[in-house]
């Protein structure tokens, strides 16, 4: 198995690792669904919608990785600087959406960690961009084929207010035919609600169930205006619900995202990021605390969210949203592992472990990353650190260079 499943297989270097003073094995399988490869801080206190009506212009592959092409094609490294901010915060596999799916498959491969990359279809209504979308959604299907066992291919509809019926449909029966995940943004605002009633007569998540995209295969970011017959729904289809909590809040989505309500119906929870162009930075652990503490403020309960339900929210279900054998430490399950360091104030004294993590340490504690029984961080050291910074600084200041004179 050459290290790849957390067994006796598993390289003695890495081993070792286990047996340190200080350290505790933890499973960090987190999902970090992401929407934007953006740099942090730009178009700060913007609404979402705003944003979006002025057609996407951060998230448009002509600003971002025609200007930001990585160091593997021709000396840069834009996309390594946000695999490198996840793996110094802990996270082994990421979900992510938008464009340039070879790009972030061969920079996994080179930094070493996992990476679901779906093509984003994204039309606004204009039937000619949607042929040439689909077209555009198998060839990079097609070059998926050579991906390596660290990234796999999905289907993302960006949302259904920006892309058409027929594509929606279109996008369904492709990763239905062909076995892959779908994603997309999904009852994220009021307003995204109001529209959807005024416009199809139903919720965006009913409106979904129409198009056929309702199933255990769909992964709906966000998930947070939804109706008692939109939660029954998505239990009914078995669908994955993100919570990108820091997210909603920076850019006033909204705060009651109805996670114990899902949980009921059997639906499956896990949390994301969103991207660095809505919450700033790919802290998962954050994240997790965040949504914990927010869960118990707004519905006045100390013990809403427990830490086992909270945890297996960030690990167990991510893993199975992703369909990966991850998600748990024991044996004939993928060795992806973080060893946190307890030896600082933040875990003195220990008397609970799973408490501390949440509620009292941040990601500076993850001393060591482990993904696929490879290490991929050590002491905090990655190789090639400060090349990737210095990359991605020169990349941002071109983007933005482009940006101000368009």
């Amino acid at each position: 198995t050459n290290g790849r499943y957390y067994a006796d297989s598993i390289p003695y270097e890495t081993k070792r690792l286990f047996y340190e003073p200080h350290f505790i094995e933890f499973c960090k399988h987190y999902m970090d669904t992401t929407h934007q490869t953006t740099p942090e801080s730009v178009e700060e206190e913007v609404v979402i919608q705003t944003v979006r009506d002025q057609g996407f212009r951060l998230a448009d592959p002509d600003y971002v990785f025609q200007v930001c092409s990585r160091r593997i094609s021709d000396g840069d490294g834009s996309e390594d600087k946000f695999l490198l901010e996840r793996i110094r915060t802990g996270t082994t596999c990421f979900n992510d959406m938008y464009w340039g799916v070879d790009i972030s498959a061969r920079a996994c491969d080179e930094m070493g960690i996992r990476g679901v990359h779906s093509y984003c279809m994204l039309d606004n209504g204009d039937m000619d961009k949607a042929m040439r979308e689909r077209r555009a959604l198998i060839r990079d299907f097609e070059k998926s084929r050579s991906f390596s066992s660290l990234n796999t291919f999905a289907v993302s509809v960006h949302a259904p207010y920006t892309v058409c019926e027929d594509n929606m449909r279109f996008a369904a029966m492709f990763a239905e035919q062909n076995d892959l995940l779908l994603h997309i943004h999904l009852s994220e605002t009021e307003k995204e609600l109001q529209d959807a009633h005024s416009e199809w007569g139903c919720t965006p998540v009913e409106y979904c169930e129409r198009l056929g995209l309702l199933s255990e295969r769909l992964i709906a970011a966000h998930s947070l205006w939804l109706s008692p017959h939109d939660i029954e729904l998505m239990g009914q289809y078995g669908v994955t619900a993100v919570h990108n909590v820091n997210s909603n809040l920076k850019i006033a989505s909204g705060y009651k995202f109805p996670m114990e309500e899902l949980l009921s119906v059997g639906a499956n929870v896990t949390l994301g990021t969103d991207g660095c162009g809505s919450s700033n930075n790919l802290d998962m652990l954050e994240a997790l605390k965040t949504a914990a503490i927010l869960q118990k403020a707004w519905r006045k309960d100390p013990a809403a969210i427990p830490l086992d339900t909270l945890l297996k929210i960030g690990s167990e279900n991510a893993a199975k949203a992703l369909r990966l054998n991850a998600g748990k430490i024991e044996e004939g399950r993928l060795a992806d592992i973080a060893l946190i360091d307890m030896n600082n104030v933040w875990f003195t004294p220990n008397y609970d472990f799973e408490a501390n993590l949440v509620y009292s340490a941040n990601s500076s504690c993850v001393d060591t990353l482990i993904c696929d029984g490879r290490i991929v961080m050590r002491g905090r050291k990655v190789e090639g650190e400060q090349e990737i910074l210095d990359n991605a600084a020169a990349c941002a200041e071109r983007l933005m260079s482009r940006i101000d004179k368009s």
